[in-house]
């Protein structure tokens, strides 16, 4: 059975310190940290050292430089797309992608395929299965007017949360507001409907149209014909 390790955020900005503390984008910063005692860093000190990650003395382990290399990666990553509870950076690698899930056991980190990153998410996400209706061949988005019932659906545990973070780009420009997205995707019926939370604007969207812009973002490679009909 493959072994999977977790990590708390002390753990992993103990192992962040190799990289002179850069950051982790979308994840909590040490300023966020609720306990920042010495305690809890030796306590992070203390798991990393039974996983196999450090050694007695803090130092890394073999091992514990694969993390920070995936770490690394992470940090210098090309465009970050944040699913719910699913954060996945495009990589340098272009054939790769750094994707770190946080669950109630803690973070887990994976440097796994792009289309490994497809089967990931159509495992969590049914909306990404989802049969379209025929009607939705014929149009990309539809502008709805936001009503009580459709704020209420929003507001339910269905909501997918989406965010997208064109790194590389936003370094070249002064507009960084401009690039960032943040979606709200629920399905209605058998209707998909979006809200784009910065432009206030709710749509229904086409099930063509959804996968095309989540693939665009997360870099997996798809034909044009597999979203037109």
């Amino acid at each position: 059975m493959e072994r999977v390790d977790y990590f708390s955020i002390y753990e992993l900005y103990f192992l962040l310190d190799v990289l002179d503390g850069q950051l982790l984008m979308g994840l909590p910063t040490r300023d966020d940290l609720t306990i920042s005692s010495e305690d809890a860093w030796k306590e992070a000190k203390n798991h990393l050292e039974e996983k196999g990650f450090v050694n007695e003395q803090g130092e890394l382990t073999q091992a514990g430089f694969v993390i920070v290399e995936i770490l690394r990666e992470y940090s210098v990553g090309k465009s970050l797309t944040i699913i719910n509870n699913v954060y996945m950076m495009n990589s340098h690698d272009i054939e790769m992608a750094i994707v770190i899930v946080d669950t109630q056991e803690g973070y887990q980190l994976l440097k796994i395929s792009q289309m490994s990153v497809l089967a990931l998410l159509q495992e969590k996400l049914p909306v990404m299965l989802r049969e379209p209706n025929e009607e939705e061949q014929r149009f990309l988005t539809l502008p709805l007017q936001m009503t009580k019932s459709y704020e209420e659906l929003f507001l339910s545990d269905n909501t997918i949360v989406v965010q997208y973070y064109p790194l590389s780009d936003m370094i070249d420009t002064h507009s960084k507001e401009t690039l960032y997205k943040q979606l709200l995707f629920v399905e209605d019926e058998d209707k998909l409907l979006g809200y784009d939370v910065r432009e206030e604007q709710l749509k229904r969207y086409s099930q063509y149209y959804f996968l095309e812009q989540l693939y665009t973002w997360l870099n997996i490679p798809f034909k044009e014909e597999e979203f037109v009909e």
